[in-house]
């Protein structure tokens, strides 16, 4: 399961934040990760 915080990103508006969004999920993973995107909204 990943858990994303999307507080700070917008993957609708900035092509950016979702080409890292689909990077991350695109790995694999075992258990739960929390994915906390620095980019994004200023």
């Amino acid at each position: 399961m990943v858990i994303i915080n999307t507080n700070n990103i917008d993957f609708v508006h900035n092509e950016s934040d979702l080409k890292e969004v689909i990077q991350y999920i695109r790995q694999p993973i075992s258990g739960t990760k929390f994915f906390n995107p620095v980019s994004g909204i200023e």
